[in-house]
């Protein structure tokens, strides 16, 4: 999974990167103490992030805004 995930965010469709992670995050498992599962969502909420700031530069210079 990790390589087509990579290969998805080095695309440069960000809602769809968006909407994988935010899938990925939501069929994820709860940690409940499982560090590694922990590490994992918060790299992916640490991704999620980025792509939003970028989604919202990209609107930005095309003239859109929140």
């Amino acid at each position: 999974m990790a390589i087509s995930f990579r290969r998805t965010l080095a695309g440069k469709d960000l809602i769809a990167d968006l909407v994988l992670i935010r899938v990925m995050i939501a069929i994820m498992p709860s940690s409940g103490g499982n560090s590694a599962a922990h590490d994992w969502e918060h790299r992916l909420r640490g991704m999620l992030v980025k792509l939003m700031a970028r989604q919202v530069e990209a609107n930005a210079k095309d003239g859109f805004s929140l």
